[in-house]
């Protein structure tokens, strides 16, 4: 591993997810990179912390669990962001916030299954389309014979969804800000939303270099092909830090 890989990407969950969700992404990708789940206050390793009520508050508290973890790194450490689907929104928000002070500023920010800001508005009919997108792979999930206590889980975690989409709405009324950092977007050639069609417009929102990739499944293609995803973005992120990428493959 060189110096210009990123060794640590902090992931931001999906609608409804918890930082736990890449987890077996993570075990397989062996820390390179290292995936670090991080949680929104009510959820996951901080569901005792009230939750927040708008994306100020979300976007702060995730930085919060990034700045934690950074103090206990060199400041030579390299980092990345990372969100899928809603979480993508939000990990660009993250990013503008920890490139705005004096925080080490992040490298790269990966965006998965996400249209851009302008494209999604503010809890649209896209925006709603994410969650049903969401709510349909998670009820794929729950094996036949797994129990009632399954199908709660599967429903809190959809109604923790439309809490998440709701901070959009209840975010800033201007526009999110413009990057100075590598953008690289991954997205599932069968994602039924189609996000391919409108993910190239994110090099709107970053005046360095944007990059696109797609890869094989559906809206959650980090979970139905982790090899082939783990490769592409092993790609992207080494492409946007200038290393070579030897065990990429093209999809």
């Amino acid at each position: 591993m060189t110096t210009d890989v990123i060794a640590t990407l902090y992931c931001v969950p999906y609608a409804g997810g918890t930082g736990q969700a890449y987890a077996r992404l993570n075990h397989r990708a062996k820390d390179t990179p290292r995936l670090a789940g991080l949680d929104l206050p009510g959820r996951g390793t901080r569901r005792g912390v009230p939750p927040a009520h708008t994306s100020a508050e979300a976007v702060a508290a995730l930085a919060g669990q990034v700045r934690a973890e950074l103090r206990t790194k060199p400041p030579s450490s390299r980092y990345g962001l990372f969100g899928h689907s809603f979480g993508a929104l939000l990990a660009h928000l993250l990013a503008a916030e920890l490139s705005a002070g004096h925080d080490v500023t992040p490298a790269v920010l990966v965006v998965s299954n996400c249209p851009p800001p302008h494209l999604i508005g503010h809890l649209d009919g896209s925006a709603e389309e994410l969650l049903e997108v969401a709510a349909r792979a998670l009820r794929d999930t729950v094996r036949p014979g797994a129990g009632p206590g399954t199908g709660r889980i599967r429903d809190a975690g959809v109604e923790s969804g439309r809490r998440d989409l709701a901070l959009l709405r209840h975010g800033p009324k201007r526009e999110p800000p413009l990057l100075d950092i590598p953008v690289a977007g991954l997205c599932g050639i069968d994602d039924p939303l189609q996000p391919g069609m409108t993910m190239a417009a994110w090099a709107r929102w970053t005046r360095s270099l944007f990059v696109l990739r797609t890869v094989p499944g559906g809206h959650f293609c980090f979970r139905d092909h982790p090899g082939p995803y783990l490769d592409a973005l092993r790609s992207q992120l080494m492409t946007t830090t200038g290393a070579k990428a030897d065990d990429a493959h093209d999809y």
